[in-house]
């Protein structure tokens, strides 16, 4: 007889835990209670502190991830990693201004050789061509005032440097991703 009582608590306490615990945290609450099946609150307690301990490490996670570390390091970098940053966006945008005639030749190509293509995914196409343009018309703009930057691409104010290069990266990132779009709409 004292079997069953101990089966029909187990079973009174697995439905309790079901109802109550996250599916993830069963198979421990489970084998805590198996391990010392004598003292149910005790159980539910470690569970608590679980829970709790999780929820504090996610709100400490979330405040952490929210600190302006990027302007920290902005303000550490010498005018050589600058500099070197700077390179590298105007290379990117080089690559990017070699291949964007023929982000237009494949557009053209694929108007002409596709079979009835629908008005709006036509209008699409030509939407993502002219962001594309706008953002390779935009990234030129940056290159050619080079703002904080002598002719040689030395830097001579580090904060309108900083800002040339995120304006650059932007906008080559924005070309990118239209070129990206067109060639997913013309596969559509």
């Amino acid at each position: 007889m004292g079997e069953d009582i101990v089966d029909f608590n187990s079973l009174i306490f697995e439905s309790y835990m079901r109802l109550m615990c996250r599916p993830a945290g069963d198979a421990i609450l489970i084998l805590l209670f198996r391990s010392n099946s004598s003292n149910i609150k005790e159980v539910a307690m470690k569970k608590s502190v679980i829970w709790k301990t999780t929820a504090i490490a996610v709100v400490i996670a979330l405040v952490l991830a929210t600190l302006p570390t990027v302007s920290v390091f902005a303000a550490n970098e010498t005018n050589k990693k600058i500099e070197d940053r700077w390179d590298k966006a105007v290379s990117a945008y080089d690559r990017q201004a070699m291949s964007h005639k023929s982000a237009h030749n494949m557009v053209e190509n694929w108007l002409k050789t596709a079979k009835n293509p629908k008005a709006s995914e036509k209008a699409e196409v030509e939407r993502h061509l002219a962001t594309c343009n706008s953002a390779l018309s935009a990234a030129q703009a940056v290159v050619n005032a080079h703002r904080g930057f002598d002719a040689g691409g030395k830097v001579i104010d580090r904060a309108q440097a900083i800002e040339s290069i995120k304006l650059l990266t932007r906008y080559v990132q924005q070309h990118v991703a239209s070129i990206k779009n067109i060639k997913e709409h013309m596969r559509k």
